[in-house]
Order: structure tokens, then sequence, then C-alpha cells
């Protein structure tokens, strides 16, 4: 069941939806916004339903139906109406999505309306408005400077055209509400719902377009590398996203992994699908659509749980761009060894590097320690590898070199 109540803001009328996808007749109780109120059957239905004087109402939906029905009065004013931010006093707003929110008189139809502007100015810039008694509105400072104090106001209108106002502080890219942060857990990192809202959603199959809820642009969990990935046949053109978790965007991602940061950016030609890859424990996120993927194929993969070793498929041990034309991959899970690797681009062998950076080259070669880190560095124009290994073994081990030197080579994959 999904139910809403949608108001006309010239007429205030309620107007109450409900759909049900499941296969039989359903029930829901619900607080509507004109408590008291007959509501008259417009579609689904052809019963007539009573709201209690708390504003409660019982709706009956059939199976795979939906039912509208509306209200024989205009939706109740507040009696008290208030407005109040939830954003903290000196809250850091920064990015294209900067969340301002505020709560109002529960259960109450109010229209919202949230500007800023800089502290000490007089023009206020209109974020937007809102309907709903926990109103919120996404403002676009990315072209604020950072550090600028900001007076950011709400103003609230109930159905009776009382009002109710109030301002909080905010600065730019800076933290000073004073708050101390949560002690949280770790976040886990599987099963999570992770989509890929942007503007090219309904090129997906979605209803819309940056719909965190699409089932089409859900990225499914690779159980080897724990990495989200989807594959999509996207148009060409310019596109942009963001990842969103759980279907809501209430938790979200953007540029350099930025929690409620930019959006992000890709162009594609059109000529392939483009895949994505989200690493949800440190909120990277990146596709293949400017430059393909890189993967370090080596006699070390079933370490990482690889089904054999020399998969250039496997994304256990995918590198992560770092935006400059390089790529990293670092791991603390090799056994006390020595290991040989090469660079393949794209999932697949037609296009690979050894030694000295050379199409087809010679494996390189490296020593690791139990629990010690093994860095992996390739730089896409020189095609070179660079392995930084922690606390190498002695010699006898494995190679006896902190750093691949290219003195020794090996037979060639």
């Amino acid at each position: 069941m999904y139910a809403f109540a949608r108001v006309d803001r010239d007429e205030k009328v309620e107007h109450l939806v409900a759909l049900n996808n499941a296969g039989e007749e359903q029930t829901v109780t619900l607080t509507s916004l004109t408590p008291g109120a007959a509501y008259t059957p417009l579609y689904g239905t052809d019963k007539a339903v009573t709201a209690d004087g708390d504003g409660k109402v019982t709706l009956t939906v059939p199976a795979l139906g939906a039912v509208v029905l509306r209200a024989d009065a205009t939706v109740a004013a507040a009696a008290d109406q208030a407005v109040t931010f939830t954003t903290p006093n000196g809250a850091n707003l920064s990015g294209s999505t900067a969340e301002i929110a505020a709560t109002t008189a529960a259960d109450r139809w109010a229209e919202t309306t949230f500007s800023y502007r800089p502290l000490g100015t007089e023009d206020w810039t209109v974020v937007g408005t809102a309907e709903d008694d926990t109103p919120r509105v996404y403002a676009d400072l990315s072209a604020v400077p950072a550090g600028t104090v900001l007076e950011v106001r709400a103003v609230t209108t109930d159905a009776a055209g009382n009002r109710a106002a109030t301002s909080t502080l905010a600065v730019v890219g800076a933290d000073l509400s004073g708050a101390e942060p949560e002690a949280k857990p770790d976040a886990p990192i599987d099963g999570l719902e992770v989509t890929i809202p942007g503007d090219h959603n309904t090129e997906m199959g979605c209803i819309s377009d940056w719909q965190p809820d699409c089932e089409q642009a859900l990225l499914t969990q690779d159980p080897v590398s724990g990495l989200y990935t989807g594959t999509f046949d996207i148009p060409a053109g310019t596109w942009q996203y963001k990842i969103a978790i759980g279907g809501t965007w209430d938790e979200n991602y953007g540029a350099d992994a930025v929690a409620g940061g930019d959006n992000i950016y890709y162009t594609t030609d059109g000529q392939k699908p483009v895949t994505f890859y989200y690493d949800a424990a440190t909120h990277q996120v990146w596709n293949d659509a400017e430059a393909p993927a890189v993967t370090l194929p080596g006699s070390f993969q079933d370490e990482l749980g690889c089904e054999s070793d020399w998969d250039p498929a496997c994304l256990a041990s995918i590198m992560r761009p770092n935006g400059d034309g390089t790529w990293t991959f670092s791991t603390e899970a090799l056994p006390t060894g020595a290991y040989e690797v090469k660079v393949a681009v794209g999932l697949s062998w037609a296009e690979n590097y050894g030694v000295d950076g050379a199409a087809d080259g010679a494996n390189y070669s490296f020593s690791a320690t139990a629990g010690k880190s093994v860095v992996f560095t390739y730089d896409e124009s020189t095609h070179l590898l660079t392995i930084e290994v922690a606390d190498p073994p002695v010699a006898g081990t494995g190679e006896e070199r902190a750093y691949w030197i290219d003195s020794t080579r090996w037979p060639g994959r």
C-alpha cells in the first residue's frame, strides 16, 4: 500500500490517494489534513468515508487498484502555527544540494518557503517551497564562496493565512554549530539498496529522472569485491548523477565521495553500455564511460577471493581512479610470499601492460608480508605500474625489494 494527500493551494481542498500493488484487497488507516470531513469517491471506489475528530480515516483499496477521494471542506488550520529549523544554527551548507529543513504544526497543511542571503546584505535568494509538516528544500550553493555566513529564513503559511517565520545562520564549507557528532557504529556495506539517480534515469526505464527509488537504476553487489555495479545502455550525451542509499535522498553521495555533494558528470558516445562501480566503504563511485576499468590480474588473486589467478575480469583487484590519470589499488590480504602481476584494461587481456609499461610485456614481480599493506599505482599515460610494499619479507621468502625494480623479468602472460 502507498497512500498520500494532495492539496490544491488555491481551493485548499484535500484529495486522498491510495494505491495497492498486492493481489488482494487492502485496508489502510491514515491521518488526513481535514478532521471531521466527509470524503467523496472520485476514482476506484463508490464508498464515501469520514475522518474522525483527529483526522483518522480508513480506506479500502481493491487488489492491484487505486482510489481517489475528495474532502467536502477545506483543510484545517493549525491551532498554533509555528516553524522551527531542524538544520542546526551554524551548520555547514555547501555544494549543489545543501539540505535546509524545518518542522511545522503536525498533521496540518502549510506552505513553507525557504530563502537565504549573505549576512549583512539585503537581497534574499528564494530556494523553494515545501508543503508538508517536515518541509525541506535543497539549495545550490556551489557558487557561494567558502566561509560565507548565510542568514537562512523560513516563512510558513497555513490554510487560514496565519504566518510564522524564523531564521538561523549557516556557514558555507564550515560547521560552527558546536554540535557534538554522534558516535555511530561502522555503517554496514553489504546488502544495501544502492541506486544511481540522475538525469539519465528515464533512459534506464525509470518513470522520472532523479528517482532514488527506481529499481531500473539499482546496482547489485559483486560477491567477491563487495563493490556495487550495474551496466546500462545510455544514449550519447553528457549526463549527471549521484549515489543514493535506501531508495531515498536521506543518504546520498556526490563528487569526491562527499555526502550530499555535487552531482557527478560523465559523457558517453552511446556506442557501448556504461558500467558504474560504487565502493560502499569509501563512497567512491566511477564508471567506464570515459576510461575503461583497470584491473590487476596476477598470481595473488585467489588470495583476494577470485575463482582463479590471472583473471582480468575479477573485480577483487580492480583499481580505483584518482581523477588525475592514475589508478590505485591497495590490500593487506596477501600472505607472505612472492607474486607476479600485470595491468589489464577493459576487464580482458586484449589490452594489458607489463614491465616498463610495455604492451603485452613481462610480468611485474613483488613480495608481500602477511597483514601488511601493498599499494599499486598505475599511470594511464605511461602505462607504468608502481608497487609499494610495507615491511617486505626478508630475503629467501620472496623478492627482497620494497619497491619493484625492473632488473628482474619473469615470463610474460
